[in-house]
């Protein structure tokens, strides 16, 4: 099998298919924290009323409803 090799063009615009990677450092001690969407936000506040009121299942029921719908 051939091996395609990786050649960065220079002055041209990076590619959809091209790999592309970004990594921070975090200093030690430091905590980086999530700062979630306001949609996340929103959806976070609605699953807190669900289990607040007792609309939620167990892992168990739930393995159980998948059970039911694959079958």
């Amino acid at each position: 099998m051939a091996e395609k090799s990786y050649k960065p063009q220079k002055d041209k615009p990076m590619q959809v298919n091209e790999p592309a990677a970004v990594y921070q450092r975090v200093p030690a001690g430091e905590a980086a924290l999530y700062v979630p969407t306001e949609y996340e936000q929103e959806i976070i506040m609605c699953s807190e009323k669900d289990l607040e009121e007792g609309r939620y299942c167990t892992q168990e029921e739930m393995d159980k409803k998948v059970a039911e719908w694959l079958s």
